[in-house]
């Protein structure tokens, strides 16, 4: 790949420096000698300076966004505040509103949606709230910004959904929300009952591959066994 993204909870405890030396940098080695990461920060990372140590991002480190070809990268801290007013709000609007990237795509921890069995309430006994009730301002500037695909982790699975635009399935204008929690955390279980946002779920180890080319993203997602089990496209 030219690069990797990396949604947060890259260790398990930001404090402490063993987890970093040999749980993340040691065995990525070879990897990061070819190419960068573009991380962002997880609730596991608590914010800690290990991250700013080890991780080299734009100033103010915590947000950021970067240019690849005709794609533009909004890489956004949801352990910080995003309501509207708030500094990452303002910043995300303003970066959107001035982009002019063909494809626009935001990487953050936690999930605007989400199957998840009981993360955000407990789907045996009550109903769930699908997601994480604070990110609905980054949903509104998504949408009134067009974006293509928003990236997260923090539940340990994968799902993708169908695009969505103001609480509806919108297959024409949707942003397209993909949950890839899959690198190496115990796993978690999705909801009893499918919820209507829901195009594809899969429990298990995984990664993503994404390839764009000009007016065509694809996405490849495989489980540690190497196995594909989702893919999907957009032309534009």
């Amino acid at each position: 790949p030219n690069f990797v993204l990396h949604a947060g909870d890259i260790v398990g405890n930001g404090n402490k420096k063993y987890e970093w030396l040999e749980e993340f940098l040691r065995p990525s080695h070879d990897l990061m000698s070819r190419i960068p990461i573009y991380a962002i920060l997880g609730n596991h990372e608590n914010d800690a300076n290990n991250y700013y140590q080890y991780m080299g991002n734009p100033e103010p480190e915590h947000r950021y966004t970067f240019t690849y070809g005709n794609a533009q990268f909004f890489m956004i801290d949801t352990d910080r505040s995003v309501k509207p007013g708030s500094d990452q709000h303002k910043w995300l609007e303003n970066e959107l509103k001035n982009s002019n990237a063909k494809w626009k795509i935001a990487v953050h921890h936690h999930p605007p949606y989400t199957s998840d069995e009981n993360d955000y309430g407990n789907t045996w006994v009550e109903s769930s709230e699908r997601g994480d009730q604070r990110l609905r301002p980054l949903v509104e500037l998504y949408e009134k910004y067009n974006l293509d695909v928003c990236f997260f982790g923090h539940i340990h699975d994968y799902e993708r959904t169908w695009p969505i635009r103001s609480d509806e399935v919108d297959q024409k204008n949707g942003v397209i929300y993909i949950q890839t929690g899959g690198g190496g955390g115990g796993l978690e279980n999705y909801a009893p009952t499918r919820s209507w946002f829901t195009k594809k779920v899969h429990r298990d180890h995984h990664f993503l591959i994404a390839t764009i080319h000009q007016n065509c993203f694809e996405l490849q997602a495989i489980d540690q066994n190497g196995i594909l089990f989702d893919q999907f496209k957009i032309q534009k």
